[in-house]
């Protein structure tokens, strides 16, 4: 249970992470 819940939250990081990228990308065009 433990490392299943880990594993969703760098899941959730690891998401949070691309949408700041993307959405920095997107105010730089």
């Amino acid at each position: 249970m433990v490392s299943l819940a880990g594993a969703a939250s760098k899941m959730n990081v690891d998401s949070g992470n691309l949408n700041s990228a993307i959405l920095s990308s997107i105010r730089s065009t």
